[in-house]
């Protein structure tokens, strides 16, 4: 096999590699015109200390060696020579993985102690884009230190375009990833990574790196060498790792969207019976029980009740209901242990894992004579996520979330079942089709929305955003922090409900497996385009197929259901049709438009499927439900004031936390400022001051006055800010923290206590996300004579 003419592909991408040990071509496949990425093959800039260029060759000696392995196929180039001088070589080591991860060893070495200079040594990588619809890049910096609050204040810039340079002057970036549309449609995700940050001669301020646009083409440039050194002694030694994911929007998946319930609740710390029935009876799929599960909730698979924990996930069984444990993808359970104890708790095969902290750059190595300059492993990573297919088996189910630190490392070639998005996007999911797709990464497999942290994303308007993209959200259960976003209901039957009609849809392909899939971004021509209508459709083998439609207006659309089948293997002719919309399944002849409810979702099925399960009616609220709704009609009483007073007082508290997270996440979670202001009729917000450890003041509170968790603020006179009047008031909370964060909304941990006497609360306001839209918000209002 010829690895330069013929190729290897992986992932339905194609790479082709060159004579100086770097890809030639990398074609894309079918759907997207079969371009080639590189608008130009990839180069070794090598240069001596007088600036005289040292080729990268292949000469009579070298040689390229392809082995075809279990997963992956090698790619070696033996001995690269460097033209013009002779006392230096290259190998290139090449490991092409099935899934679609690529990963590259160069090694240059010399054969003197006393070794020449070198003024550069650059890998240069020109991509082709500009035929290009839309492109969107993010670039990740190399973190410093790697801590519990990395996943939260990570800050990488990831709404970049084309023409958005940038330079690295002393460093080696160490990621980018491009989101890219066709104009007719089908998209792909280009990554691109570089492992380690030293230079060649050891001196980290040797090195530069840079994203260069031209002519809407951009050029990836890591220079490990940019001034004229050598080793202070010893032979020229380094090497790297770097690699790609090249993702073309699937065409298939391993499950259907699943109704998901996740529970989180750090003083509950397992569902109750009453929870577990109603879990059951909404026809859930898979129940995630969150780091409250386990006694160390940062590492191990030791149950904080083993007893409950068995009942809670025999009764799952007993629902042919999966259960996912939380975990984090950089604890020594999985580095060191290997999970051994997931299947001590969990069935492999069926059960599966929730893995918080899924990317690369937790795994961070220092510096050291192999990398001076550390390095993130990448590669390290990807091992790590082929040991969790492993132990949950083909049929069990991995869910990954990396926070804004994305790599489509480990995601691809059915690694996972679901990206999660949704925590570190706040808002941005429900900007654009666009966007949702971008955030989401569509493009790069199956995806699942975390719901918790934004009020927004538990609303009807996101559902047509999930059913263009086959998303299914972790419908969340249980509290995790008191007052705040992420304090939900505590049983199913309340802020499932914009969800409901899509899971029932969702379900009409329920136990079916290794589906193909259509839909916008994968793929042109199979549906008549229109304008605020998505689809995506689920085939099953020649036996069914169910094209689910959205509607992006909030006015009624009529909807064009014709398939052009011929675009796609299934034989629809002669089959059963059904509409399925309301939670009525109709005879349809595939050709007559109908009509879609404002935001609204609808399936056409082709072949049979249970109907009878999709009619159904939704289950009662149980008793637990009811009470919490009871509290939800209570605080929307207390925050319209019950009664006029002479005055009002105000102490607002930040309720303690359950359960031992680290330090550096503890201290950012409540490393927030308090903003006291006034909503005005249109709806704008009007600072009056800030709220302390001191009480109530004009200048901004410094970091010593904020009020943290378990902490309160002294009674604040509200008359002498407010004067007399009907007031409607509101608490904004704004993170202190660094980088991405710094005086951004964040959440909002605080219970404001209301009295009319100076020290006596007469009630407590706290966050619901039934009555806030905003995390950030505290709303009430104060009636003062």
């Amino acid at each position: 096999m010829n690895a330069g003419t013929e190729g290897i592909t992986v992932n339905r991408v194609t790479f082709h590699f060159g004579k100086n040990g770097l890809p030639e071509r990398i074609i894309l496949p079918e759907e997207l015109d079969s371009n080639d990425l590189l608008a130009a093959p990839g180069q070794w800039n090598i240069a001596d200390e007088t600036g005289r260029k040292l080729e990268v060759v292949m000469d009579a000696e070298s040689e390229m060696e392809v082995r075809r392995k279990k997963d992956h196929t090698s790619v070696k180039f033996h001995a690269l020579k460097l033209s013009g001088d002779d006392t230096l070589s290259m190998t290139v080591r090449y490991t092409l993985y099935d899934d679609g991860a690529v990963f590259a060893e160069p090694f240059l070495v010399g054969t003197v102690c006393h070794p020449p200079k070198l003024s550069k040594l650059e890998l240069v990588l020109p991509l082709a884009l500009k035929q290009y619809s839309r492109i969107r890049f993010a670039m990740p910096y190399r973190p410093k230190t790697v801590d519990g609050k990395l996943i939260q204040t990570s800050a990488p810039e990831r709404e970049l375009v084309p023409g958005d340079d940038r330079i690295v002057k002393d460093g080696i970036f160490p990621q980018i990833g491009l989101y890219v549309c066709s104009e007719k449609g089908p998209a792909f995700y280009a990554e691109i990574f570089m492992e380690s940050d030293g230079s060649a001669a050891g001196k980290n301020a040797d090195t530069c790196s840079s994203v260069l646009w031209k002519d809407g083409n951009p050029t990836l440039s890591w220079n490990f060498q940019s001034r004229p050194d050598a080793p202070v002694c010893g032979p020229w030694q380094w090497r790297n790792r770097f690699g790609f994911v090249i993702a073309p929007a699937p065409r298939e998946r391993r499950y259907p969207p699943f109704a998901m319930y996740h529970y989180f609740d750090n003083f509950q710390r397992y569902p109750t019976d009453q929870a577990l029935q109603a879990v059951a009876d909404s026809g859930a799929d898979v129940l995630i029980i969150h780091e409250n599960w386990r006694t160390d909730i940062q590492n191990g698979g030791i149950p904080l009740d083993r007893k409950r924990l068995k009942e809670v996930v025999d009764f799952a069984h007993s629902r042919n209901i999966r259960v996912a444990l939380y975990m984090r993808g950089s604890e020594p359970s999985v580095d060191e242990n290997h999970l051994d104890w997931f299947s001590e708790v969990l069935t492999p095969g069926f059960d599966g894992l929730y893995m918080d902290y899924g990317g690369p750059f937790g795994f961070k190595r220092p510096a050291s004579e192999f990398y001076p300059g550390g390095s993130i492993r990448f590669r390290h990573h990807h091992n790590l996520a082929q040991l969790r297919r492993d132990t949950v088996e083909r049929t069990g189910i991995v869910l990954s979330h990396t926070g804004p630190m994305y790599s489509a490392i480990g995601m691809t070639g059915n690694l996972i079942d679901g990206y999660v998005s949704g925590e570190g996007e706040r808002g941005l999911l429900l900007r654009s089709r666009f966007d949702h797709a971008y955030y989401s990464m569509a493009a790069v497999c199956s995806g699942t929305l975390w719901s918790a942290a934004f009020p927004e994303y538990g609303s009807k308007e996101i559902v047509p955003f999930l059913a263009a993209t086959g998303q299914y959200p972790h419908v969340p259960l249980g509290t995790q922090f008191k007052s705040c976003s992420l304090s939900h209901p505590p049983v199913p039957g309340i802020n499932d409900a914009p969800f409901a009609p899509l899971w029932r849809l969702w379900q009409l392909m329920k136990g079916k497996e290794d589906l193909a899939v259509f839909n916008d971004y994968n793929s042109y021509g199979v549906f008549p385009k229109q304008e605020n209508v998505s689809h995506y459709m689920m085939i099953s083998g020649t036996e069914r197929a169910v094209c689910i439609y959205g509607n992006f207006s909030k006015e009624p659309v009529k909807v064009d259901p014709a398939v052009f089948w011929e675009k796609t293997s299934f034989p629809a002719e002669g089959k059963k049709i059904t509409l399925c919309m309301d939670l009525k399944a109709v005879p349809w002849d595939g050709k007559t438009p109908f009509e879609l409810p404002g935001l609204g979702v609808a399936a056409i099925c082709i072949g049979d499927a249970d109907f009878a399960a999709y009619e159904r009616p939704w289950p009662a609220l149980c008793e637990q439900g009811k009470k919490y709704l009871e509290t939800v009609e209570e605080q929307k009483r207390l925050r319209k004031c019950p009664a006029e007073a002479d005055n009002y007082f105000l102490r607002i508290k930040v309720p303690d936390i359950a359960l031992s997270y680290e330090n550096s996440m503890v201290l950012d979670l409540y490393d927030n400022r308090f903003v006291l202001g006034e909503v005005m009729e249109d709806g704008s917000f009007r600072k009056l001051g800030y709220l302390g450890s001191k009480g109530f003041q004009k200048e901004e509170t410094k970091q010593e006055e904020f009020v943290m968790n378990g902490e309160e603020s002294p009674w604040i006179d509200l008359k002498a800010i407010l004067g007399s009047g009907t007031k409607n008031l509101a608490v904004w909370s704004l993170h202190r923290g660094d980088l991405y964060y710094v005086n951004t909304p964040f959440y909002s941990f605080i219970q404001a206590e209301l009295g009319t006497k100076e020290g006596k609360a007469d009630y407590m306001i706290q966050f619901m996300n039934e009555l806030e839209d905003d995390r950030a918000f505290l709303h009430f209002t104060v009636k003062i004579r």
